[in-house]
């Protein structure tokens, strides 16, 4: 599989080096972590039909899962962080996102990564093919902030 590097709108502009992250983007990141933390534990305490809590992550592919992908998000010098006033309504919109996969059976974990780095967050998710991958992808918001997102198939997954 060619590894697919999405910026702001599918180009597959290479990816640039990391320019450091502000504190109050930091601070934004961190909330959307949280909110992330909720909408996982929410599905990962799903109860079944005998009230029992089944976790998602007990799926398994023997089980009919469909393959799994790792959404990788950079956010190099282009991308456009929301202003200090604008941060929150950043979170949300993510988190709508991350929650719109998770209704359509797609998210499979979520998570922002601490410290500052080429990757600031990650996502799997399950797709059939590539291309569902692929479309999962250009519905991120990130890309509409000029983020880059890096598309990779797990091995085993």
């Amino acid at each position: 599989m060619n590894i697919l590097v999405a910026h702001g709108d599918i180009g597959g502009s290479a990816i640039m080096p990391h320019s450091g992250v502000s504190t109050w983007w930091r601070t934004a990141a961190l909330a959307a972590a949280a909110a992330l933390v909720v909408v996982l534990g929410a599905l990962a305490s799903q109860r079944n039909a005998a009230g029992r809590n089944v976790a998602v992550a007990e799926r398994t592919p023997a089980q009919g899962r469909a393959p799994e992908y790792m959404l990788l998000l950079h956010e190099d010098s282009l991308y456009q962080a929301p202003a200090p006033a604008h941060g929150a309504e950043r979170v949300r919109e993510y988190t709508r996102w991350a929650d719109s996969l998770a209704r359509a059976g797609h998210l499979v974990k979520a998570a922002e990564l601490e410290g500052s780095g080429a990757v600031t967050g990650f996502f799997i998710v399950t797709a059939a093919t590539e291309a569902e991958a692929r479309a999962l992808v250009a519905t991120s918001p990130h890309l509409r902030y000029r983020g880059t997102i890096e598309l990779r198939k797990l091995i085993g997954g």
